[in-house]
């Protein structure tokens, strides 16, 4: 009997170990994913400010900001000082245009980096006589379209003009 004992107290000893040392593997598994997510993860910002060439800010100019692909996510304007800033955005590139009457429009790519602020200056150049003042023009409802849709509809009437002149000749 007293062997017998021995032997369930040493298998005792042993599920108990086996069950401390699943525990610790775990944890330290949780632990690691939590580290991963909390300082690999989160969100970044985007701050800028608007200038001209001559050196004032440029106060009420559209921003467009889109991803790389081209997808439209925020539209805004810049303050009386020329700052405009965007929180709670995804680590990830954006591409910013800027367009503003008397202007050339603008475009730069920025990248977010988590848990950062991301800070530029854009210096915008007064338009030409005669050039467009923006690269976007308002659409219906108020929204504004993307140079892409701009360029995309003057092709569609382009062609759809040649089509025309081809079916009448």
């Amino acid at each position: 009997m007293a062997d017998e004992s021995k032997q369930d107290l040493f298998l005792k000893r042993a599920q108990i170990l086996i069950a401390i040392l699943a525990g610790v593997t775990t944890l330290a598994v949780g632990v690691y994913n939590i580290k991963k997510s909390y300082f690999s993860g989160g969100r970044g910002e985007i701050r800028f400010t608007v200038v001209s060439d001559a050196g004032g800010q440029v106060s009420g100019a559209r921003v467009q900001m889109s991803t790389t692909d081209g997808a439209l996510i925020h539209t805004g304007t810049t303050d009386g000082a020329g700052n405009y800033s965007r929180e709670d955005l995804e680590a990830d590139s954006y591409i910013l245009k800027v367009l503003r009457s008397g202007f050339e429009p603008e475009a730069v790519t920025v990248r977010v980096n988590p848990k950062r602020t991301s800070e530029i200056e854009m210096s915008l150049r007064p338009s030409h006589a005669g050039a467009p003042a923006t690269a976007a023009t308002p659409a219906r409802g108020g929204k504004i379209q993307s140079v892409l849709e701009d360029s995309a509809a003057s092709w569609i009437q382009e062609t759809l003009g040649k089509k025309k002149q081809e079916t009448t000749q």
